[in-house]
């Protein structure tokens, strides 16, 4: 069993970026490196197999992407902890909507699941044999 991730995704997800939750992402997660454009910041994590978007706008969390190893998206290392709503990376697309129920929008082309939980909702990325590889906990 994976341990529990450092900061709970309800505590991050849809929450501003202030100095504290900067700080608690960096005791958790290590050293980030910053990119931007005219509307978003991404703090990614490499150590940690995270990044974390931010809202220019709005400066609120609006995704945590979880990656499994690298490829296109991300260069770091994969994302060692529980993912949420019972999902593990390597499950069939079969075995991820088994755990998580009905999906509440799919995309086959692109290859992605999502579901609302309430606190945050749920993407699901497949690779082109159908597993998982990687899970954004979006913003609601």
């Amino acid at each position: 069993m994976l341990p529990t991730p450092p900061i709970p995704f309800e505590d991050i997800v849809g929450k501003p970026l202030s100095a504290t939750l900067a700080g608690l992402l960096s005791r958790a997660y290590g050293e980030s490196s910053k990119d931007e454009d005219a509307d978003r910041l991404q703090l990614s994590f490499p150590s940690s197999g995270l990044y974390v978007l931010v809202d220019k706008a709005t400066e609120r969390v609006i995704d945590c992407a979880l990656f499994s190893r690298p490829g296109a998206r991300w260069t770091g290392e994969p994302y060692r902890w529980q993912l949420p709503a019972g999902l593990t990376f390597g499950m069939s697309r079969e075995e991820v909507r088994a755990v998580a129920g009905t999906s509440v929008e799919s995309n086959d082309r692109f290859r992605w699941d999502r579901w609302d939980l309430g606190k945050y909702l749920v993407r699901a990325g497949y690779t082109s044999t159908g597993h998982l590889v990687t899970v954004d906990v979006l913003a609601g």
